[in-house]
Protein backbone atom coordinates (compact mmCIF):
# COMPACT_ATOMS: atom_id res chain seq x y z
CA UNK A 1 0.00 0.00 0.00
CA UNK A 2 1.33 3.34 -1.32
CA UNK A 3 1.46 6.13 1.14
CA UNK A 4 -0.37 9.62 0.28
CA UNK A 5 0.75 12.82 1.61
CA UNK A 6 -1.48 16.08 1.58
CA UNK A 7 -0.09 19.35 2.15
CA UNK A 8 -1.68 21.04 4.90
CA UNK A 9 -0.65 24.49 5.18
CA UNK A 10 0.82 25.76 1.36
CA UNK A 11 2.31 29.07 3.02
CA UNK A 12 3.97 26.72 5.29
CA UNK A 13 5.15 24.67 2.41
CA UNK A 14 6.31 27.28 0.46
CA UNK A 15 8.66 29.05 3.29
CA UNK A 16 9.83 25.38 3.68
CA UNK A 17 10.62 25.16 -0.19
CA UNK A 18 12.21 28.50 -0.13
CA UNK A 19 14.43 27.91 2.90
CA UNK A 20 15.50 25.02 1.36
CA UNK A 21 16.67 26.45 -1.72
CA UNK A 22 18.23 29.30 -0.23
CA UNK A 23 20.27 27.23 1.66
CA UNK A 24 21.31 25.08 -0.98
CA UNK A 25 22.04 28.08 -3.03
CA UNK A 26 24.24 29.67 -0.52
CA UNK A 27 26.14 25.93 0.15
CA UNK A 28 27.28 26.26 -3.62
CA UNK A 29 28.35 29.21 -3.88
CA UNK A 30 29.85 28.97 -0.54
CA UNK A 31 31.74 25.43 -1.48
CA UNK A 32 32.61 26.80 -5.41
CA UNK A 33 34.31 30.03 -3.72
CA UNK A 34 32.05 32.23 -5.52
CA UNK A 35 32.01 34.95 -2.75
CA UNK A 36 35.66 35.58 -2.76
CA UNK A 37 35.83 38.80 -3.79
CA UNK A 38 40.12 39.11 -2.00
CA UNK A 39 41.42 39.09 -5.82
CA UNK A 40 39.86 42.23 -6.81
CA UNK A 41 40.71 44.43 -4.48
CA UNK A 42 44.37 43.85 -4.49
CA UNK A 43 47.34 46.52 -4.58
CA UNK A 44 50.49 45.92 -5.90
CA UNK A 45 53.31 47.96 -4.90
CA UNK A 46 56.85 48.41 -6.18
CA UNK A 47 59.70 49.96 -5.04
CA UNK A 48 62.01 53.32 -6.41
CA UNK A 49 64.76 55.26 -5.38
CA UNK A 50 64.15 58.62 -5.10
CA UNK A 51 66.78 60.76 -7.36
CA UNK A 52 68.02 64.74 -6.33
CA UNK A 53 64.85 66.76 -7.43
CA UNK A 54 62.11 64.39 -7.08
CA UNK A 55 59.33 65.24 -4.89
CA UNK A 56 56.33 63.09 -3.61
CA UNK A 57 54.04 64.57 -6.41
CA UNK A 58 56.50 63.83 -9.76
CA UNK A 59 56.90 60.03 -7.98
CA UNK A 60 53.15 59.80 -7.63
CA UNK A 61 52.92 61.18 -11.32
CA UNK A 62 55.77 59.34 -12.90
CA UNK A 63 54.57 56.16 -11.37
CA UNK A 64 50.40 56.09 -10.41
CA UNK A 65 48.27 53.73 -12.08
CA UNK A 66 46.82 55.64 -14.77
CA UNK A 67 43.17 55.36 -12.84
CA UNK A 68 44.52 56.86 -9.88
CA UNK A 69 43.96 60.19 -9.20
CA UNK A 70 47.70 62.03 -8.23
CA UNK A 71 46.58 63.45 -5.21
CA UNK A 72 45.31 59.96 -3.81
CA UNK A 73 48.80 58.37 -4.92
CA UNK A 74 50.56 61.13 -3.10
CA UNK A 75 48.46 60.04 0.30
CA UNK A 76 48.89 56.52 -0.30
CA UNK A 77 53.20 56.79 -0.83
CA UNK A 78 52.83 58.98 2.22
CA UNK A 79 51.33 56.17 4.80
CA UNK A 80 52.74 53.56 3.45
CA UNK A 81 56.45 55.13 3.60
CA UNK A 82 55.53 56.60 6.86
CA UNK A 83 56.08 59.97 5.54
CA UNK A 84 54.25 63.12 7.78
CA UNK A 85 56.64 66.14 6.77
CA UNK A 86 55.80 65.41 2.59
CA UNK A 87 60.58 65.03 2.69
CA UNK A 88 62.41 62.69 0.83
CA UNK A 89 66.11 62.45 0.57
CA UNK A 90 68.14 61.43 -2.49
CA UNK A 91 68.80 57.80 -2.38
CA UNK A 92 65.92 56.80 -0.36
CA UNK A 93 63.65 53.76 -0.82
CA UNK A 94 59.90 54.28 -1.39
CA UNK A 95 56.69 51.73 -1.63
CA UNK A 96 54.91 53.13 -5.34
CA UNK A 97 51.41 51.95 -5.79
CA UNK A 98 51.20 50.09 -9.49
CA UNK A 99 48.80 48.81 -12.04
CA UNK A 100 46.93 45.29 -10.56
CA UNK A 101 48.40 42.78 -12.62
Amino acid sequence: MKKHYKIVSPLRFVIFVTVVFVLVALLTINMLGLNNASGSSKNYYKQIEVTCGDTLWDIADRNMPDDMDPRQAVYEISNLNDIDDGQIYPGQILLVPTENV
